[in-house]
């Protein structure tokens, strides 16, 4: 994941690799939330800092993550074979 300055169009900071594999993220608060997961890889939950894309927490999940929905302080993420929620904590 990559965040870019779109006024001087450059580069502000880069994530680690494999924290996100398809384009569905939320931000809430300074939190950025995306996932990755592949066929005989790990699958998780990151939640990434919103201003220098660093890692602040992963989760394990059973499979990749492809749908995330907050509502009311919970994080719905839907996997290809589980629905989980979280409490978010601001």
């Amino acid at each position: 994941m990559v965040a870019i300055d779109m006024k001087t169009k450059k580069l502000l900071w880069r994530s680690e690799p494999n924290v996100s594999n398809f384009n569905n993220f939320k931000i809430v608060d300074d939190t950025i939330i995306c996932g990755y997961g592949f066929t005989e890889e790990p699958d998780y939950l990151y939640l990434l800092d919103r201003y220098t894309g660093d890692k602040v927490e992963e989760i394990k999940l059973d499979s990749a993550p492809y749908q995330f929905e907050v509502r009311d302080d919970i994080l719905y993420v839907a996997t290809y074979n589980t629905a989980y929620e979280f409490a978010i904590k601001h």
